[in-house]
C-alpha cells in the first residue's frame, strides 16, 4: 500500500504523509515511546495534510467517538475503500451499513454548521440529505452480483452503482 501512495504522488505531484496505520493497535507504535493513545490520535488524524487511513470497521466506531479524529475523519472524507466488499453481508454487513452512515451524517453536520453556526440541530438535519456524500469504491474478486450487493451495503439504489467488470492491473 506504502508503496501504491508513492507511486500515485510522484504522478500527481502531491505529497502525502505516510498512511496512518490504526487497527489493532498499529497507531500507538507509529509514535515515539511513551506517547499516549490520545496524544497519538491527535497526532495522526489532524487535518494539516492529506489522510490516508488505513483500519477496519471496530477501529472507525471507536474513532468516531474520539474529537480530536473525528475531525480529522470527516472534514475532508471525500472517498472510502472498502476492500473485500463480499465480506459485508448479514450482521457485519448492517454494522458497515450503519458506520458508514455515521460518518456521511457526520461529514454533512460538521460542513452544514461551518455554514451556519446559529442554525438548529433541527434545521441541519433537514439539510444534511442535499449534502453531497463522500463516493464509496468497493473491491472484490469474488462476488456475484456486485451493483445488486454494493447497493444493499451502502442503502441505495442499483442504478446509483458504477461497476467494472473486469481486472485492475
Amino acid at each position: 500500500v506504502v508503496r501504491l501512495i508513492e507511486r500515485i504522488s510522484r504522478i500527481l505531484s502531491i505529497d502525502f504523509r505516510p498512511p496512518v496505520l490504526d487497527a489493532g493497535g498499529q497507531i500507538t507504535r507509529q509514535m515515539p515511546l511513551n506517547t499516549s493513545l490520545y496524544d497519538s490520535i491527535k497526532a495522526k488524524y489532524s487535518t494539516e495534510n492529506n489522510l490516508i487511513l488505513i483500519s477496519n470497521l471496530d477501529t472507525l466506531v471507536k474513532r468516531i467517538q474520539h474529537p480530536e479524529a473525528i475531525s480529522g475523519l470527516v472534514d475532508n472524507l471525500d472517498l472510502i475503500v472498502g476492500d473485500e466488499i463480499h465480506l459485508l453481508r448479514g450482521i457485519y454487513g448492517s454494522h458497515a451499513r450503519m458506520l458508514l452512515e455515521r460518518l456521511r451524517l457526520i461529514r454533512a453536520m460538521r460542513q452544514l454548521r461551518r455554514a451556519d453556526s446559529r442554525a438548529t440541530f433541527a434545521e441541519l438535519l433537514n439539510h444534511c440529505g442535499r449534502y453531497p456524500s463522500p463516493y464509496f469504491v468497493g473491491a472484490s474478486a469474488t462476488i456475484a452480483e456486485p451493483a445488486r450487493h454494493t447497493a444493499r451495503v451502502l442503502h441505495t439504489e442499483e442504478v446509483r452503482i458504477l461497476q467494472y467488470p473486469g481486472r485492475v492491473t
